[in-house]
Parts: structure tokens; sequence; C-alpha cells
């Protein structure tokens, strides 16, 4: 019994992983972020969603509302703008021969009016804006009222309408009265017919022409009759 008393030492555990001082360090850091973040994203950015979205508001406020009209006839089709115009009274086909009776010259004329009757509306147009307001509105009367609101569509396309435009129509007539003498422009029935072949069902049964078409003022006409289209 005289063996040394020997004390069993038993091993001391470490502290556990999260009561390390790094892990405390690196979760205030995390939490430090977190808190940033939310600042971020949940303050700051919808703050300035609204300021931007504010001013944008403010700009289309300031700015002037436009937007794309065009106007389309009975039939649903758009109609072209006048300046975009460069239709003629016909091609050579659509004139009259000296031979031809007048029953043939106005069945012509007739057929190119239903080929063209969008742009014959706007030079019918032209020229009863070409009238004066009592002068037109006598015009109207004598129309159909299909007619009637076929050139107010067309009147309506021509409010910025100018003086160049005006006379370019007038001068389209002036243009095929240049060659009388082969195709008797001097006769009322050619006249009639030419009229009939540029405005078609919306020729008037009165027009008077010194007034309406300063180009037709040499030809000695001082009112001319006017049959209606049928």
């Amino acid at each position: 019994m005289n063996a040394p008393f020997v004390r069993d030492t038993t091993p001391v555990e470490g502290p556990a992983w999260w009561e390390l001082p790094w892990v405390h360090d690196a979760g205030r850091m995390l939490l430090g972020a977190v808190v940033v973040l939310a600042l971020l994203f949940g303050v700051l950015r919808p703050a300035l969603r609204a300021i931007t979205g504010q001013k944008k508001s403010d700009e289309q406020a300031l700015e002037p509302h436009t937007a794309d009209v065009q106007l389309v006839d009975d039939d649903g089709m758009p109609l072209p703008a006048l300046g975009a115009d460069r239709a003629s009274l016909g091609g050579p086909d659509a004139l009259a021969r000296p031979g031809d009776s007048y029953e043939e010259r106005l069945r012509m004329a007739r057929e190119a009016v239903k080929t063209d009757s969008k742009r014959v509306a706007q030079r019918a147009a032209v020229l009863l804006l070409s009238l004066g307001e009592l002068d037109a509105a006598e015009v109207l009367r004598h129309m159909e009222p299909k007619e009637v609101q076929k050139i107010g569509i067309a009147m309506a396309t021509m409010t910025d309408i100018t003086r160049e435009q005006v006379e370019r129509v007038m001068d389209q007539f002036g243009q095929e009265l240049g060659s009388k003498t082969s195709l008797g422009v001097g006769s009322d029935d050619y006249i009639r017919n030419m009229l009939v072949q540029a405005l078609g069902s919306l020729v008037p049964q009165r027009l008077p022409l010194p007034e309406a078409m300063p180009a037709l003022t040499g030809a000695g006409i001082g009112l001319l009759l006017l049959s209606p289209a049928t």
C-alpha cells in the first residue's frame, strides 16, 4: 500500500463555436449588412422611384398631347392628304374625241369618276372652298346628302389649305382648256362634260365660273347651267 496516490486528470473542453470571438464579430457584420440592404431596398429605392416617377409625370403633363388622325370615307377607306394629291382630270383615253357624241363623252366621264371618286371629292372640296361661304352653301343645296357628306369629309382634311393648293386645282381646268382648237372647248357641251369628268355626281345645277375659277374668266361665260348628273 506504498503506491503513490495518482489523480485522474479530466480534459478541459474548449468553448462552443458560437461562443468564439470571431463568430461574434462575423455575426455583427452580417447583421449590419442585412440592416443596410433592408434600408436600401425597403426605403431608399421606393423613395427614388417615387421621385423619378413624379418628374416623368410632370414632364408628360407639360408636353402637348398629339395624335395621328386619319379620316375615312363612308366606305371605311382612308382619304389621302391633299398635299400628296397629284391626280389629273384624266388620261388621253378619258378625254372625249371631237367625233364622239355628247352621251359617249358623258359616259366616259362618269366611268372616270367611278375609278377615282375620292380625289374627285377632294377637287370638288377645293373648288367649294375657293367660293364664298354663301355661294358654297348654295352649291351644296343641289347635292345629295351622301355627296355632301363626302365633300364634308374632304373639306375636313383641308383645314390648312394654302392658296397654292387652290390655284393648282384650278390650273388643272385651265390646262384642259388650253387645246381649244381640236376639242371645241368653246361649246357648252364640252365644258359641261369636262366639269362632270372632274366632279362627277358632285356637279351642281348652277356654278358661277368667274367666281369659282378665275382661270376661266376669259372664256366669255358668265353663268353655266349644268344638268344634274344621274
